[in-house]
């Protein structure tokens, strides 16, 4: 469950950097990551996509 929580605000957070233009290609990077580990529902890939969004935003603020 915390998983999920994580990947949900890194995903809304991004998508709000993607949409100002601050998200750069680390970022982009780090959100195909969590896309392809939802999609493929290997939660190790999701989680690296996530933790490294997470990262990258805290870094940003």
């Amino acid at each position: 469950m915390p998983l999920i929580a994580l990947a949900v605000f890194a995903l809304v957070i991004s998508f709000e950097r993607l949409i100002q233009g601050k998200l750069n290609p680390m970022g982009l990077l780090a959100l195909a990551i969590l896309a392809i580990g939802f999609k493929t529902k290997r939660p190790f890939v999701a989680f690296i996509g996530a933790f490294s969004l997470a990262l990258l935003l805290v870094d940003s603020f």
